[in-house]
């Protein structure tokens, strides 16, 4: 009996078989990491969060001008109308402001946007 040749065509087609394997899984991995990043980008700029208030901190950059305390934001007013003004710069509804106004410090004034 006679021995059949084994082919260097069988060793060819499982190299084949395998890079194209392989390339296939690169290829869900980089999908799957693409979605991840495009989700996570769309929760990180608030798109699926509108309905939710959005507090911003406005610093009050008092300082001392013989021997008196100034304020950048005095009243809840001033507090009020640069609230608005911030609200309307970052596209969104002004909702309210919460204002303390401090004897010996600056005053504090948070923003409420929608």
């Amino acid at each position: 009996m006679k021995k059949a040749k084994k082919g260097k065509k069988g060793k060819g087609k499982r190299l084949k078989k395998s890079s194209h394997l392989k390339s296939k899984i690169f290829l869900i991995v980089i999908s799957i990491l693409l979605i991840t990043t495009l989700i996570l980008s769309l929760f990180e700029t608030n798109i699926f969060k509108k309905d939710k208030n959005l507090k911003i901190h406005l610093k009050d950059e008092c300082s001392i001008l013989f021997n008196n305390l100034i304020h950048s934001i005095k009243t809840s007013g001033n507090c009020k109308s640069i609230c608005s003004l911030e609200c309307e710069r970052k596209n969104l509804e002004f909702k309210s402001i919460n204002f303390t106004k401090k004897e010996n410090s600056c005053n504090n004034c948070d923003c409420y946007c929608k």
